[in-house]
């Protein structure tokens, strides 16, 4: 059983911004780890991926593979000794940057997994810039 991934229900439509203007909805933060793709659909579509980054409504994932924005998948991540399962939607493909995905739908009962992975990041990044700043 799915839910919407924002509380509200809502998928906010993006904006369209060039690309010095662009605005991010949620912080992204790095992170090491891997996701399977899965597109169900005319052909199917299977890839196992790389995480660059992500936030509490998407990621972006490294691949050879592009697909066409709109590209409707399920994206199990794996992160931390931990795997979460959501449908996403691809909002934005690059060749040499990757495929951002807009996450549409998690499993009940896993978004407190997801907000403690961000949390966790959060802290990682914080810590990671307050050392910066210290031997700066």
């Amino acid at each position: 059983v799915y839910e919407p991934v924002l509380s509200d229900g809502s998928v906010k439509q993006s904006r369209t911004f060039a690309s010095h203007e662009r605005r991010r909805r949620r912080e992204r933060f790095s992170l090491q780890g891997t996701a399977e793709l899965v597109e169900q659909g005319a052909h199917t579509f299977k890839a196992d991926v790389v995480l660059k980054n992500m936030s509490e409504i998407g990621c972006l994932v490294l691949t050879k593979h592009m697909l066409p924005d709109g590209t409707d998948l399920q994206v199990t991540l794996h992160v931390d000794d931990q795997n979460l399962t959501l449908k996403g939607q691809v909002k934005h493909a690059e060749p040499q940057v990757g495929l951002w995905i807009e996450f549409r739908e998690i499993r009940k009962g896993e978004r407190q997994m997801l907000q403690f992975l961000i949390r966790k990041l959060a802290e990682k990044h914080f810590d990671e810039t307050l050392q910066f700043e210290i031997h700066k």
